[in-house]
């Protein structure tokens, strides 16, 4: 018989039943405390894995930053070449996280980085002239004006930068060589710059027949194209000088290159033609001369108002400056010549 206490029991035995199941379910185990300092520890260490990669990567990075600051390309090509590939292997295993591998490569770039300032620190004192005499012909603009021929000598003077890598020291013959050929590009690009302009103009005049219409010029041309030439390939001289000397020498090319146009021009005119030539030229000088004093001179022969024009700029050149002793021009006559080339107008 199931009496009043019982059913008080049942009755509360019940109702707690899901207090004490709701209560298990939300209560979670406690993590032992080693395993939390596990965690802690590789939270530390991927941290210190990872400064530890990114130092690596900037140290090769600022090994080649150096070795481009210091042109080791140049000085030290063997070198700077492999310390450019370590670079490139240690940016590679920062991508995929081989860390020995990337430490390897860093400090394998700081290495090479050491040994190629070592290098041209030897190719400065043992090319001395030859890097002194590179630096003069490339200020004449060589590695422009004779780009074959200056690249072809780089690559010779690297192999012997590469030789003193491998503790080859270039002998005092070796040195003189590179000197000579420095001497020929030297050659090579004055005469690209000074003589060749001038040469070919007067090789154009001569083509035009300028040797037989306008002799006098073309032959002082000539001689000045010669001159020019025979300094830069006999003497080795002053650039400037050689500079000066290519200058007159394709002005006067130039002079005979157009007065024999103008000659031979002027011997094809028929009569109206040829005082058409003149009526023009006359008119210039009038010009000239309304704009100087305001003076009509074409009552003169063309000769007699270029030099009237020329008296008259020397007064004022005098007026300008008194202390200038300038000597007077021939004074002009209004007697017409009777030289036939004094009339002809260019």
């Amino acid at each position: 018989m199931i009496t009043t206490f019982h059913r008080q029991l049942i009755v509360l035995t019940a109702l707690s039943l899901p207090t004490l199941w709701l209560s298990g379910c939300s209560s979670q185990p406690d993590i032992p405390v080693h395993e939390v300092e596990y965690q802690r520890y590789l939270d530390e260490n991927t941290q210190a894995v990872q400064r530890q990669q990114q130092q690596a990567l900037d140290t090769a990075e600022q090994a080649l930053k150096q070795s481009e600051a210091q042109r080791l390309s140049f000085f030290s090509p063997g070198y700077a070449q492999q310390l450019e590939q370590a670079v490139s292997a240690s940016r590679q295993a920062s991508l995929t996280g081989e860390h020995q591998t990337l430490i390897n490569k860093a400090n394998e770039a700081s290495n090479l980085l050491e040994l190629a300032l070592a290098n041209k620190k030897q190719v400065e004192k043992l090319f001395e002239n030859v890097l002194q005499r590179l630096a003069q012909v490339r200020e004449l603009q060589a590695d422009k004006v004779q780009r074959r021929q200056y690249q072809q000598f780089l690559q010779n003077l690297q192999t012997h930068f590469l030789a003193l890598e491998a503790q080859q020291s270039p002998t005092e013959t070796e040195l003189n060589a590179l000197l000579i050929q420095l001497e020929q590009l030297q050659r090579s690009t004055l005469l690209a710059r000074y003589w060749q302009p001038a040469h070919s103009t007067l090789e154009q005049a001569a083509s035009e027949g300028a040797a037989a219409a306008a002799a006098q010029t073309y032959q002082r041309a000539s001689a000045l194209v010669d001159d020019t030439g025979s300094y830069i390939q006999l003497q080795q001289g002053d650039p400037q000088e050689a500079a000066r000397k290519g200058l007159e020498a394709l002005r006067h090319a130039q002079q005979a290159l157009f007065v024999s146009r103008e000659a031979k021009r002027l011997q094809n005119l028929n009569p109206s033609q040829a005082e058409q030539a003149v009526l023009r030229f006359e008119q210039l000088l009038h010009q000239i001369s309304q704009g100087l004093d305001g003076k009509d001179r074409r009552h003169m022969s063309l000769q007699d108002q270029m030099l009237s024009i020329k008296q008259r700029l020397d007064e004022l050149q005098r007026q300008t400056t008194p202390s200038a002793a300038v000597p007077p021009a021939p004074a002009a006559s209004s007697t017409p010549s009777n030289n036939a080339g004094e009339q002809s107008a260019p």
